[in-house]
């Protein structure tokens, strides 16, 4: 069982507000350097086909994803994600979207949660260096 590049994105926004994380919409660069750090990694267990194709540019000083930017900002203009901050600087899921992820989060293929889980873990270290920098 394989998962979509989009299913793969909300499930792990739904394991980081699960855990607290502020989801770092505004600065996506942790986004970008947390996928690339998967694309790069050794084949493992769980580990999606799509990482695989997914194409970064290199036009600024980290690598990014159009594909990656693309789908964060429409998780924030269609409503998944909400903000009632004035410099958009903290965001979290919305409980709607919370409930429906987790109850299709719960169906998953156990190799998949895993390694779900895996990169939720490698997701909290990116965004702390962002964090840290700022």
């Amino acid at each position: 069982m394989d998962i979509s590049f989009g299913k793969f994105v909300n499930y792990l926004v739904l394991l980081l507000h699960s855990n607290g994380i502020n989801l770092l919409l505004h600065k996506q660069e942790a986004w970008h350097q947390l996928f690339y750090r998967l694309k790069r990694q050794q084949e493992s267990v769980g580990k999606p086909i799509f990482l695989e194709e997914l194409w970064f540019d290199w036009d600024k000083q980290y690598p990014t994803s159009p594909e990656l930017s693309e789908y964060l900002n429409a998780m924030c203009v269609l409503g998944v994600v909400e903000t009632n901050s004035p410099t958009f600087d903290r965001y979290w899921l919305s409980k709607d979207m919370e409930k429906l992820w987790q109850k299709q989060f719960d169906e998953l293929n156990e190799e998949i949660k895993q390694y779900l889980r895996f990169t939720a873990q490698i997701a909290i270290e990116e965004f702390a260096k962002v964090v840290i920098q700022a």
